[in-house]
């Protein structure tokens, strides 16, 4: 009866075992999941915005983290307009690590991109900031713009 009792414990014992290390894997894959997702959006750090004004309230402005300059000197930025209606453009003003580099306007959906150029004050690494803004049509209401930032 003992050696019985022994072997139930011991079968216990690595059952136990066996489970915690089940836990520890599982957990393990979700931390490398986590990982991963959070490495795509860094990745991909730059962001959309949707202006709109209408009856009931308004969009008009947004602050858009478009990435990091990938080299010194200047900062490549793509402003992508996907839709623009009853508006007559939208407004960007770019800085690159809290220094002024680039503004203007875009009047035409597509693709958009500049080469901001600033010897003296980008450098690599620095965070790119672009504010876009509607520019509305004289009546206002109905004008919207939707688009995409994003930069390196």
């Amino acid at each position: 009866m003992m050696k019985l009792n022994l072997f139930a414990t011991k079968l216990e014992e690595n059952h136990t075992y066996i489970i915690k290390n089940i836990v520890k894997r599982i957990a393990a894959m979700g931390a490398a999941v986590m990982m991963m997702s959070s490495m795509a959006i860094g990745a991909s750090a730059a962001d959309s915005f949707s202006f709109y004004i209408s009856n009931t309230g308004s969009v008009t402005s947004k602050v858009i983290n478009a990435r990091n300059a990938a080299q010194d000197d200047y900062v490549r930025v793509n402003y992508r307009i996907d839709n623009i209606s009853n508006a007559t453009s939208v407004s960007y003003r770019t800085t690159a690590g809290g220094t002024y580099i680039a503004s203007g306007e875009i009047s035409s959906k597509g693709n958009h991109t500049t080469k901001h150029t600033n010897a003296t004050y980008i450098d690599k690494g620095e965070r790119i900031l672009c504010t876009m803004s509607l520019n509305p049509a004289p009546s206002g209401v109905g004008s919207h713009a939707s688009g995409y930032v994003s930069g390196k």
